[in-house]
């Protein structure tokens, strides 16, 4: 709707230009204004985006940007009294370090020797607390039973190996747990590989590595694909088969279209329109544009589909994965379009061609592209009434003077100039059109013209009941 109703604005707008230039308005002049209105709008619409950005950065300005010098001399007299005071501070420095340098030398050897003793007493008690350690506590026990060896390396430096290989191991399983479940993410638990979707510990995620790792070792895939092939092989040739039974059709309809478009020329009654066809198109459906490629993809391809026979050659896997692509690109259609049936009207486009007076429409798809609303009903009736015929003719053979009544509402639209011909074009095909709302001054167009009106009930004065009264009968020779 919004896509029709921007292209009836822009028409809307090149009628009001032509209108104006044809009273004698500067058009080009009306094109600048609207351009340098556009761009002050435009204009506008930035400064009211950007005005609080403006205000805040006034308020910087005030607070910040033109306190800046004041705060880079500050800054450079605190810089200098930071040197001064780390210069004396280095000259007091020297002197304590001079006379503590004895003190430490004499203590350093003692406290190295016991502070290597204590990290590590105290790293093995956080070790033994840890998760690491009750991991390989087991182990551990049946090293204790062997002699003991000598370790050059300090315990601290023993336990930081052991925490990093043992959190190394469980970012490795994590990492393989996230790997599994992405891997597993792209199926669903009724898949084709009989994949387990969902694992309830650890172990499940290393059985499902571990059968994994088989089932590539083993090329399994390949059966599968056999299997996914064969599959998809027959789901193209039915598809093909389906495509082939609808476009079998195309035979009866432009037998129906040339008998509409030969009709017209043989009793044309409606003076305004000079020359009305119709003709088909390839259907602009991409639905219907994917089955006509996998129809004719399946019938020059059929035998190298699915399974491997005796047709099959080298190129049959590049030709069952090109089939599988488009089976897929159908269910992408399918879901896009949210529709699980395809018509046969759906199977073409039709196209018109209207000549009104001197005015050519060319060919167009739909009928309100043809002219003015009146034309757009007067076309629409008169191709209505040749269908009606088409069918007519198809279900009468058997009776030579079948006569077929017809309702058609709101004829008052119809240019009075033309009510006499369309109900000619009617008549003249054993077509009577019962008329709602005609125009009272074409009264006379009409055998008989009636008024429905309604009135109370007498015996029951909540019911209202429709009275006809007829108002006009004209002898004249089209009956209606």
């Amino acid at each position: 709707h919004k896509e029709q109703s921007d292209l009836r604005i822009e028409v809307l707008r090149k009628n009001q230009m032509d209108e104006l230039e044809d009273k004698g308005a500067d058009r080009k002049r009306l094109e600048e204004i609207d351009g340098k209105l556009s761009t002050i709008i435009s204009s506008l619409e930035f400064i009211a985006q950007n005005e609080k950005t403006v205000i805040e950065y006034q308020k910087d300005k005030r607070e910040l940007f033109d306190l800046l010098p004041q705060w880079k001399t500050g800054k450079i007299t605190l810089e200098k009294q930071q040197l001064h005071s780390a210069d004396t501070q280095k000259i007091e420095l020297s002197k304590s370090h001079q006379k503590l340098s004895h003190q430490i030398e004499k203590v350093k050897s003692l406290e190295d020797k016991f502070s290597v003793f204590e990290i590590d007493i105290s790293e093995f008690e956080k070790f033994k607390k840890s998760e690491a350690f009750a991991g390989m506590e087991a182990v551990l026990e049946d090293a204790s039973d062997k002699e003991e060896q000598d370790v050059s390396k300090k315990a601290s430096l023993l336990i930081s190996e052991i925490n990093d290989k043992y959190y190394k191991g469980i970012g490795k399983f994590q990492e393989l747990q996230r790997s599994i479940n992405g891997f597993v993410g792209n199926f669903n638990e009724a898949n084709v590989f009989q994949f387990k979707v969902q694992f309830g510990n650890d172990e499940d995620y290393l059985n499902f590595a571990l059968n994994l790792k088989e089932f590539i070792e083993e090329d399994k895939i390949q059966e599968y694909q056999k299997r996914v092939n064969e599959r998809f092989g027959t789901i193209i040739n039915q598809i093909g088969r389906e495509t082939t039974e609808l476009t079998s059709k195309e035979a009866e309809i432009e037998k129906t279209i040339k008998k509409i478009n030969d009709d017209f020329l043989h009793k044309n009654f409606v003076e305004a329109i000079k020359e009305m066809e119709m003709r088909t198109q390839k259907s602009s459906n991409p639905i219907v544009s994917l089955l006509l490629e996998i129809k004719d993809f399946n019938e020059e391809h059929s035998l190298q589909l699915g399974q491997v026979n005796l047709f099959s050659t080298s190129e049959s896997s590049s030709k069952n994965h090109r089939a599988v692509e488009l089976v897929k690109q159908l269910i992408k259609e399918l879901e896009r379009a949210k529709t699980s049936t395809l018509t046969l009207s759906e199977s073409f486009d039709l196209q018109f061609r209207i000549v009104e007076n001197d005015n050519d429409s060319g060919w167009v798809e739909k009928l309100s592209n043809v002219g003015s609303e009146g034309t757009d009903v007067l076309v629409k009736a008169m191709i209505n009434i040749l269908l009606l015929n088409v069918f007519k003719d198809s279900a009468s053979r058997k009776i030579k003077d079948f006569k077929l009544h017809c309702m058609m509402d709101e004829i008052g639209r119809l240019h009075p100039n033309n009510v006499r011909g369309i109900l000619k074009f009617a008549n003249e095909r054993n077509i009577l059109l019962i008329n709602g709302s005609p125009t009272s001054q074409n009264a006379t167009d009409y055998k008989y013209t009636y008024k429905l009106a309604k009135e109370q009930s007498k015996s029951n004065p909540k019911r209202y009941l429709t009275k006809i009264n007829r108002l006009i009968k004209v002898n004249t020779k089209i009956s209606n």
